[in-house]
């Protein structure tokens, strides 16, 4: 008996491959290999090529095929029928503070942002990117205090391909403002005072009070000016202190000393004599003989040549006196005395009468060239005892001294 052979036929099984789900990658990153599992109890090792996916790069899911992926020769490749999806999530795109300042007691510039981590060839510019970044700054408003930290929070941005995260901080300095400082004007002393504190005005609107130190001036103690300069007058840290660059200057002004009249007199009936003053009210060591004093003073008195008018007034005004450092002004006045004169009376000799007569009015002479209108009074007598019973003679005071009336005017 005779056998027929026959074909026996191993056709390809099925298997089907169900893509992984959630599977995904952040905008513009590498394409991940993209899993799977299959109904044959495969391993992946047992496949050769790969599932693929939708093309497209910017965010959003995309269809997974069966691209290139095989189990061999003895199976039949299909994908499962239920779609699967392959995400691309947004990239994140930091949002850096950009480094600022401002001068001390303006207000604060617009703080500003710039953004990193854009993927391929994007840019800010590019990217479809809306709103604004929300940046702020740690508080603070002196200069020792900073730098301050600025952060910028994403705010309102927004844009297809990505997400934004706050990224690096950066310094907000305050710098220091310069305020200039004017001197006042016309600001002096009197030679010999001491020097006032000297007063000034700035561009900055700040009270005398928001200063330490002081404005200072060229040494120098005699009348003239002296450039004031900064001294040691600052507006503390937060400012640089400068000066006006117009000179202002301080003055020394001349110092008064008074002409004071000296005391004098004289007897009636003389010239006066030289009238004189002294000087009061010098500063410092100086005096008479050292402060270059010229010139005299003018020394007059109120008019009047009699005893009982006297005292008459000297005053001295400032004549042609003239110092460096002082100006001079009539001072103190002073007693200006006439004594009384003595004049000499010389009977005239030769004077009688005859007994039991009036007696005459006894003549004299003067040194002072007085007239007999002159005096009042008269001259008296003494009666003086000759030899015999009924004889004697009256003998006029020899010499007599009179003082001269305070009324007599010179002759």
């Amino acid at each position: 008996m005779s056998a027929t052979s026959n074909s026996f036929d191993i056709t390809q099984r099925t298997v089907t491959v169900t893509p992984n789900s959630a599977q995904s990658k952040v905008y513009g990153a590498v394409d991940p290999g993209l899993t799977f599992t299959n109904d044959a109890g495969l391993s992946p090792a047992d496949f050769s090529g790969s599932l693929a996916r939708a093309t497209g790069e910017n965010v959003g899911t995309y269809a997974i095929n069966l691209g290139t992926l095989s189990a061999g020769s003895n199976y039949t490749t299909v994908l499962d029928a239920t779609p699967v999806t392959f995400g691309i999530t947004p990239a994140t795109l930091a949002v850096n503070a950009v480094a600022n300042s401002k001068v001390f007691g303006t207000l604060d510039p617009a703080l500003s942002a710039t953004l990193s981590g854009f993927q391929f060839s994007d840019d800010s510019t590019n990217s479809g990117i809306t709103g604004s970044a929300s940046c702020s700054r740690t508080a603070g408003e002196t200069v020792l205090g900073s730098p301050y930290t600025i952060t910028c929070a994403p705010g309102t941005l927004s844009a297809a391909n990505y997400v934004f995260a706050t990224g690096t901080t950066a310094a907000f300095t305050i710098t220091v403002a310069t305020v200039t400082v004017t001197p006042n004007s016309a600001q002096s002393k009197v030679y010999g005072a001491v020097d006032p504190g000297l007063t000034f005005t700035n561009d900055a609107g700040l009270s005398p009070a928001d200063f330490s130190g002081s404005l200072a001036r060229a040494t120098g103690e005699n009348v003239g000016t002296y450039a004031i300069n900064l001294g040691t007058l600052s507006a503390g840290s937060n400012y640089t202190t400068v000066l006006d660059a117009t000179p202002v200057t301080f003055g020394i002004t001349p110092a008064t000393l008074a002409v004071n009249a000296v005391a004098n007199s004289k007897v009636f009936g003389t010239l006066d004599p030289a009238l004189s003053a002294t000087l009061s009210g010098f500063q410092f060591s100086d005096d008479s003989t050292n402060s270059g004093i010229t010139g005299s003073a003018s020394c007059s008195r109120t008019a009047g040549e009699t005893v009982l008018g006297s005292p008459y007034t000297i005053t001295c005004a400032p004549g042609t006196l003239s110092a460096a450092n002082y100006v001079f002004a009539t001072g103190t006045t002073a007693a200006f005395t006439i004594t009384v004169a003595t004049v000499t009376v010389t009977p005239n000799s030769a004077q009688s009468k005859v007994y039991g007569a009036v007696d005459p009015g006894l003549t004299f002479t003067n040194d002072a060239g007085l007239s007999p209108a002159d005096f009042s009074g008269s001259l008296a007598g003494r009666r003086v005892r000759t030899s015999g019973p009924t004889r004697s003679t009256w003998a006029p005071s020899a010499r007599a001294r009179t003082t001269r009336p305070s009324s007599t005017r010179p002759r």
